[in-house]
Protein backbone atom coordinates (compact mmCIF):
# COMPACT_ATOMS: atom_id res chain seq x y z
CA UNK A 1 0.00 0.00 0.00
CA UNK A 2 1.39 3.40 -1.02
CA UNK A 3 1.35 5.64 2.04
CA UNK A 4 3.37 8.52 0.54
CA UNK A 5 1.57 11.79 1.26
CA UNK A 6 4.10 14.28 -0.11
CA UNK A 7 6.72 13.73 -2.78
CA UNK A 8 9.14 15.71 -4.91
CA UNK A 9 11.15 14.45 -7.87
CA UNK A 10 14.22 16.10 -9.45
CA UNK A 11 13.12 19.38 -7.87
CA UNK A 12 15.11 22.51 -8.67
CA UNK A 13 14.76 26.23 -8.10
CA UNK A 14 16.58 29.01 -9.93
CA UNK A 15 16.22 32.70 -9.20
CA UNK A 16 17.01 35.34 -11.81
CA UNK A 17 18.16 38.83 -10.85
CA UNK A 18 18.87 40.72 -14.04
CA UNK A 19 21.67 38.78 -15.75
CA UNK A 20 22.45 36.90 -12.56
CA UNK A 21 21.29 33.29 -12.32
CA UNK A 22 21.24 31.75 -8.83
CA UNK A 23 20.52 28.03 -8.49
CA UNK A 24 19.23 27.44 -4.97
CA UNK A 25 18.13 23.80 -5.25
CA UNK A 26 18.99 21.11 -7.76
CA UNK A 27 17.71 17.56 -8.29
CA UNK A 28 16.02 17.09 -4.91
CA UNK A 29 14.10 13.82 -4.48
CA UNK A 30 12.06 13.12 -1.37
CA UNK A 31 9.20 10.88 -0.26
CA UNK A 32 7.32 11.74 2.94
CA UNK A 33 5.16 8.94 4.27
CA UNK A 34 2.11 9.07 6.48
CA UNK A 35 3.09 9.91 10.05
CA UNK A 36 6.80 10.27 9.23
CA UNK A 37 9.06 12.95 10.76
CA UNK A 38 11.65 14.50 8.45
CA UNK A 39 14.19 17.25 9.20
CA UNK A 40 15.76 19.52 6.58
CA UNK A 41 19.09 20.66 7.99
CA UNK A 42 21.51 23.24 6.64
CA UNK A 43 23.08 26.61 7.30
CA UNK A 44 21.40 29.88 6.41
CA UNK A 45 21.03 30.44 2.66
CA UNK A 46 21.25 26.80 1.57
CA UNK A 47 17.60 26.56 0.51
CA UNK A 48 15.75 25.03 3.46
CA UNK A 49 12.90 27.55 3.43
CA UNK A 50 12.78 27.50 -0.38
CA UNK A 51 12.30 23.72 -0.31
CA UNK A 52 9.47 23.99 2.22
CA UNK A 53 7.74 26.67 0.13
CA UNK A 54 7.98 24.46 -2.95
CA UNK A 55 6.61 21.45 -1.06
CA UNK A 56 3.67 23.57 0.14
CA UNK A 57 2.91 24.90 -3.33
CA UNK A 58 3.64 28.45 -2.15
CA UNK A 59 6.26 28.81 -4.89
CA UNK A 60 6.69 27.19 -8.29
CA UNK A 61 9.75 25.03 -9.05
CA UNK A 62 12.06 25.76 -11.96
CA UNK A 63 12.22 22.04 -12.69
CA UNK A 64 10.86 18.77 -11.38
CA UNK A 65 7.54 18.29 -9.63
CA UNK A 66 5.80 18.18 -6.27
CA UNK A 67 3.00 15.73 -5.63
CA UNK A 68 0.55 15.99 -2.76
CA UNK A 69 -1.39 12.72 -2.37
CA UNK A 70 -0.47 11.79 -5.99
CA UNK A 71 -1.64 15.16 -7.38
CA UNK A 72 1.00 17.19 -9.22
CA UNK A 73 0.61 20.70 -7.81
CA UNK A 74 1.80 22.25 -11.09
CA UNK A 75 -1.29 20.91 -12.88
CA UNK A 76 -3.66 22.88 -10.63
CA UNK A 77 -4.85 26.43 -10.99
CA UNK A 78 -3.82 28.87 -8.26
CA UNK A 79 -7.29 28.69 -6.70
CA UNK A 80 -7.34 24.87 -6.74
CA UNK A 81 -3.82 24.76 -5.33
CA UNK A 82 -4.83 27.09 -2.51
CA UNK A 83 -7.91 24.99 -1.82
CA UNK A 84 -5.87 21.79 -1.67
CA UNK A 85 -3.30 23.43 0.57
CA UNK A 86 -6.04 24.62 2.92
CA UNK A 87 -7.29 21.04 3.24
CA UNK A 88 -4.02 19.11 3.41
CA UNK A 89 -1.03 21.26 4.40
CA UNK A 90 -0.37 23.00 7.70
CA UNK A 91 2.47 25.54 7.85
CA UNK A 92 4.29 26.90 10.92
CA UNK A 93 6.79 29.73 10.56
CA UNK A 94 9.65 30.86 12.80
CA UNK A 95 7.55 33.91 13.68
CA UNK A 96 4.04 32.95 14.66
CA UNK A 97 2.21 35.33 12.26
CA UNK A 98 -0.88 35.36 14.44
CA UNK A 99 -3.22 38.26 13.74
CA UNK A 100 -2.68 40.65 16.67
CA UNK A 101 -6.22 42.00 16.82
CA UNK A 102 -7.78 38.55 17.26
CA UNK A 103 -7.76 36.15 20.21
CA UNK A 104 -6.01 32.79 20.16
CA UNK A 105 -9.38 31.12 19.59
CA UNK A 106 -10.26 33.42 16.69
CA UNK A 107 -6.83 32.95 15.10
CA UNK A 108 -7.14 29.16 15.19
CA UNK A 109 -10.70 29.32 13.83
CA UNK A 110 -9.61 31.25 10.71
CA UNK A 111 -8.61 28.34 8.43
CA UNK A 112 -11.94 26.63 9.14
CA UNK A 113 -13.95 29.77 8.49
CA UNK A 114 -12.13 30.16 5.16
CA UNK A 115 -13.43 26.68 4.33
CA UNK A 116 -16.93 27.97 5.19
CA UNK A 117 -17.35 25.73 8.18
CA UNK A 118 -19.99 27.09 10.54
CA UNK A 119 -18.87 29.47 13.26
CA UNK A 120 -20.02 27.15 16.04
CA UNK A 121 -18.21 24.11 14.62
CA UNK A 122 -15.05 26.13 13.93
CA UNK A 123 -15.12 27.46 17.48
CA UNK A 124 -15.42 23.97 18.93
CA UNK A 125 -12.64 22.52 16.75
CA UNK A 126 -10.34 25.46 17.55
CA UNK A 127 -11.01 25.14 21.29
CA UNK A 128 -10.23 21.41 21.12
CA UNK A 129 -6.88 22.04 19.41
CA UNK A 130 -5.92 24.81 21.82
CA UNK A 131 -6.71 22.48 24.68
CA UNK A 132 -4.55 19.79 23.05
CA UNK A 133 -1.56 22.17 22.90
CA UNK A 134 -2.06 23.28 26.50
CA UNK A 135 -3.66 26.68 25.88
CA UNK A 136 -7.14 26.10 27.26
CA UNK A 137 -6.51 29.01 29.63
CA UNK A 138 -5.58 31.38 26.76
CA UNK A 139 -8.60 31.05 24.46
CA UNK A 140 -9.61 34.68 24.80
CA UNK A 141 -6.13 36.18 25.01
CA UNK A 142 -4.65 38.11 22.10
CA UNK A 143 -1.09 37.36 20.93
CA UNK A 144 0.31 40.39 22.77
CA UNK A 145 -1.00 38.91 26.01
CA UNK A 146 0.80 35.57 25.54
CA UNK A 147 4.42 34.46 25.88
CA UNK A 148 6.56 33.53 22.88
CA UNK A 149 6.10 29.84 23.52
CA UNK A 150 2.34 30.23 23.88
CA UNK A 151 2.14 32.15 20.61
CA UNK A 152 4.05 29.39 18.84
CA UNK A 153 1.75 26.75 20.35
CA UNK A 154 -1.24 28.72 19.07
CA UNK A 155 0.37 28.85 15.62
CA UNK A 156 0.81 25.08 15.69
CA UNK A 157 -2.85 24.67 16.68
CA UNK A 158 -3.89 26.91 13.79
CA UNK A 159 -1.84 24.80 11.36
CA UNK A 160 -3.32 21.54 12.66
CA UNK A 161 -6.97 22.56 13.03
CA UNK A 162 -7.64 21.64 9.38
CA UNK A 163 -6.37 18.10 10.14
CA UNK A 164 -3.72 18.21 7.41
CA UNK A 165 -1.91 15.19 6.04
CA UNK A 166 1.40 17.01 6.49
CA UNK A 167 2.70 19.78 8.76
CA UNK A 168 5.57 21.89 7.38
CA UNK A 169 7.54 23.90 9.94
CA UNK A 170 10.20 26.48 9.10
CA UNK A 171 12.60 26.96 12.04
CA UNK A 172 9.67 26.55 14.49
CA UNK A 173 11.89 26.94 17.56
CA UNK A 174 14.27 29.54 16.13
CA UNK A 175 12.68 32.53 17.83
CA UNK A 176 12.23 31.19 21.36
CA UNK A 177 14.56 30.30 24.21
CA UNK A 178 16.04 26.81 24.59
CA UNK A 179 13.75 25.67 27.41
CA UNK A 180 10.62 26.80 25.55
CA UNK A 181 11.99 25.33 22.32
CA UNK A 182 12.28 21.94 24.03
CA UNK A 183 8.61 22.02 25.05
CA UNK A 184 7.53 23.04 21.53
CA UNK A 185 9.65 20.23 20.08
CA UNK A 186 8.05 17.69 22.41
CA UNK A 187 4.61 19.04 21.54
CA UNK A 188 5.14 18.64 17.78
CA UNK A 189 6.41 15.09 18.17
CA UNK A 190 3.48 14.19 20.42
CA UNK A 191 0.98 15.65 17.94
CA UNK A 192 2.74 13.84 15.09
CA UNK A 193 2.22 10.58 16.93
CA UNK A 194 -1.31 11.26 18.19
CA UNK A 195 -2.73 12.67 14.94
CA UNK A 196 -0.59 10.62 12.51
CA UNK A 197 0.22 13.83 10.66
CA UNK A 198 3.51 13.81 8.76
CA UNK A 199 6.02 16.40 9.95
CA UNK A 200 8.65 18.09 7.78
CA UNK A 201 10.68 20.80 9.46
CA UNK A 202 13.58 23.00 8.44
CA UNK A 203 16.05 23.69 11.21
CA UNK A 204 19.68 24.46 11.98
CA UNK A 205 19.16 22.86 15.41
CA UNK A 206 20.79 19.43 15.28
CA UNK A 207 19.20 18.43 18.60
CA UNK A 208 15.76 18.99 17.11
CA UNK A 209 16.76 17.22 13.90
CA UNK A 210 17.93 14.19 15.87
CA UNK A 211 14.36 13.63 17.07
CA UNK A 212 13.20 13.09 13.48
CA UNK A 213 13.15 9.76 11.65
CA UNK A 214 14.98 11.04 8.57
CA UNK A 215 17.25 14.00 7.94
CA UNK A 216 17.99 15.83 4.71
CA UNK A 217 21.26 17.74 4.87
CA UNK A 218 21.52 20.60 2.37
CA UNK A 219 24.83 22.33 1.67
CA UNK A 220 25.97 24.99 -0.76
CA UNK A 221 25.54 24.33 -4.48
CA UNK A 222 22.50 22.16 -3.67
CA UNK A 223 24.48 19.14 -2.58
CA UNK A 224 22.40 17.10 -0.21
CA UNK A 225 22.15 13.75 1.54
CA UNK A 226 19.37 11.82 3.20
CA UNK A 227 19.95 9.92 6.42
CA UNK A 228 17.20 7.64 7.70
CA UNK A 229 17.00 6.72 11.36
CA UNK A 230 15.97 3.05 11.82
CA UNK A 231 12.43 2.70 13.17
Amino acid sequence: MNNIVLQCQTLSKIYHQGDLRVQVLSDINLDVREGERVAIVGSSGTGKSTLLHLLAGLDAPSGGEVKLKDTNLATLSESKRSEMRNRMIGFVYQFHHLLPEFTALENVMMPLLIRRISNSEARQEAANLLNKVGLEHRLNHKPGEMSGGERQRAAIARALVIQPVCLLADEPTGNIDRRTAQSVQELMIQLNQDMRVSLVLATHDHQLASAMEATIGIWENSRFSITTVPR
